[in-house]
């Protein structure tokens, strides 16, 4: 929807807007269907009575003119519904300051970008977005891993949450360990990581000799980022995102035949304590079919373990046993290729349904000893979200770290608004003491359907066997499965 609004001066023959402003208004509803088993509630929500459950989700975008090259951008959205503290119900807090139990809203509109974007800022080829921001930097947009690295808005908080690194009882003489891998924040959530701060783009594109005279350029992007992702106030405790993401595309950025990114950023988890990540991804399309990609970043720093229990609340992390500085060294990365058919006019039956295959191995180093001075989870605000039960986000066990997983897709487009693909994937735990590394073996079945320009569907059928971790190494003959019905319509 399009609003206009302009005055005229009242002067005959003269008809001219001195003052106009256009205000877009867009949104998208999407409603999941979500039966799942007992097992996956189980080890997700610590719950066994929850099978099934329905999660709306309500987004309203708002993009306001406000002059040449300037916009302002607001978005709404719900949180999500399934990890709501009692579904629509309000709750009962008891204020600290009066005594006094307050009611609170669970089903709140909650403000997930705000922020002003100033395109050709100073230069032709700088822009500025300053506010609450939306980063998402994946290597193939449609691809269907997701985001490896940043994304902002679809991310939970990599310092929140359980890690993969139990030590058993007696090894070395020591008691066994669970720990978490930060314990100052709740269990991480889907999107709930905000970004509020500026993004510096600057954007130049350059070729030489014949590759000009085609129109063969080589089209660049570096976003400086600078940004808040969790405020404490008065704690000075503040966790954020800095550094530099360059991008590049070959021969054109809509259609490249070699394209890859690099990035340089900094987390700093809080006071004295920051974690420096660097590497870059790369994509070749080698022939009209063919695909290779991969990423790769490596992490150090240092993560800042108080020495006194009164230095801690809320801000003391059970990395390790040890007191003091630990030490970040850790590792992730993936590699793979993809083929897809593109039919031609002589091609076959077969062909034109485009099926295509992508296979892929990952490797994200974890943590071994949670009694040594070193952490080696690879932390970042990642969206991989290729399987629906050990990887997905919102209603599956989120895997993030500590895992090696060699992944196959299987699948085709019959038609360009359908694709239908099978996944299966093998999880085994990257680095770890504990005597099962088996996190489990998945087999997933899913139907995308766009099926009309507004409406969209998807259809998904997913199993777990071999689930080890999962099931506490109790897995004999249970398979934990899920299905899920999802829904969107933009509007």
């Amino acid at each position: 929807m399009v609003l206009v609004v302009f005055a005229v001066p009242l002067i005959a023959d003269q008809v001219r807007a001195t003052k106009s402003a256009l205000l877009e208004v867009s949104g998208r509803i999407r409603l999941d269907a979500v039966l799942e088993d007992p097992d996956i509630n189980d080890y997700v929500r610590g719950t066994r009575n929850e099978q099934s459950f329905i999660d709306p989700e309500l987004e309203l975008r708002m993009l306001f003119h406000v002059k040449m090259g300037v916009k302002a951008h607001l978005a709404l959205r719900t949180p999500p519904y399934a990890q709501d503290v009692l579904g629509g119900r309000p709750i009962s807090i008891t204020d600290n300051n009066s005594g006094q139990n307050k009611l609170y809203p669970t089903r709140i509109m909650e403000v997930s970008e705000a922020y002003l974007e100033a395109r050709q800022f100073l230069h032709k080829n700088f822009s500025i977005s300053v506010g609450l921001l939306r980063l998402n930097y994946p290597l193939i947009s449609d691809s269907e891993h997701g985001t490896f690295l940043l994304a902002i808005g679809e991310s939970e908080d990599p310092f929140a949450g359980t890690i993969y690194a139990n030590w058993p009882d007696g090894r070395g003489g020591k008691s066994g360990m669970s720990s978490t891998r930060f314990s100052w924040n709740e269990p991480g959530r889907a999107g709930s990581v905000e970004a509020g701060g500026l993004k510096f783009s600057y954007t130049y594109k350059f070729g030489f000799g014949l590759a000009k005279q085609q129109k063969r350029f080589v089209e660049t992007q570096f976003d400086l980022i600078a940004v808040t992702t969790y405020e404490t106030l008065y704690f000075n405790q503040d966790r954020d995102i800095v550094g530099v993401v360059g991008r590049f595309w070959y021969p054109l950025r809509k259609q490249p035949t070699l394209w890859g990114q690099m990035a340089i950023l900094t987390y700093a988890v809080k006071a004295n304590s920051r974690i420096w990540t660097l590497g870059g991804g790369l994509a070749y399309r080698a022939t009209r079919s063919l695909t290779i990609y991969g990423e790769s970043y490596g992490q150090t720093g240092v993560i800042y373990r108080p020495t006194s229990p009164s230095d801690t609340p809320p801000f003391d992390g059970v990395l390790s046993t040890r007191e003091g500085t630990i030490i970040q060294q850790a590792f992730g990365g993936y590699v793979g290729i993809r083929y897809e058919a593109k039919p031609t006019e002589e091609s076959g039956a077969f062909t034109h349904w485009r099926p295509y295959f992508d296979i892929s191995y990952w490797w994200i180093s974890g943590d071994k000893n949670p009694h040594d001075k070193r952490n080696q989870d690879f932390l970042t605000y990642e969206d991989v979200d290729t399987t629906l039960i050990l990887e997905e986000d919102r209603y599956g066990c989120d895997l993030d770290t500590n895992y090696e997983a060699l992944k196959l897709i299987v699948g085709c487009k019959p038609r360009s608004e359908v694709r239908i693909y099978i996944v299966f994937a093998n999880f085994r735990r990257a680095r770890d003491y504990t005597a099962k590394d088996r996190i489990g073996r998945e087999l997933d079945f899913v139907i995308k359907w766009q099926y009309t320009e507004d409406l969209s569907l998807k259809f998904g059928l997913a199993n777990v066997w071999q689930a080890d971790y999962m099931l506490g190494g109790q897995a004999g003959r249970r398979h934990p499965c899920i299905a899920v019905a999802q829904m969107v319509l933009s509007f």
